[in-house]
């Protein structure tokens, strides 16, 4: 592992904090909006959605802190080892999240 993946991985531990807080802002606006204002069912079901995605989102920062903590954890083991399948991974997740929120955004079920 370079020491370029290293910083990589400690960015994305670090960030996770920023994530958990942006996850307690917009839970709090959500209700906020629920609690102050009349809403109709079309309100309602967007205000639901993005609580949910919010919290997901929350969860998968969560479950990339844990991959590259194992990353640390294996390089200080075995150094030598490729990280090519953990990066594939992580493409691959990262190309689902994004086409998730476009659909969203898009209103595109």
């Amino acid at each position: 592992m370079s020491e370029h993946d290293v910083r990589g991985t400690q960015i994305i531990i670090e960030r996770d904090l920023d994530v958990n807080r942006m996850d307690i802002d917009l839970e709090e606006r959500c209700l906020k909006l629920l609690a102050l204002h009349q809403r109709v069912a079309r309100d309602l079901r967007l205000i639901t959605a993005v609580m949910k995605i919010t919290s997901e989102l929350e969860r998968i920062g969560d479950r990339a802190v844990n991959i590259c903590e194992a990353v640390h954890d294996r390089n200080e083991r075995d150094p030598v080892t490729s990280h090519t399948e953990i990066s594939q991974m992580g493409t691959l997740a990262l190309g689902m999240v994004r086409g998730s929120l476009t659909a969203f955004s898009r209103a595109d079920s």
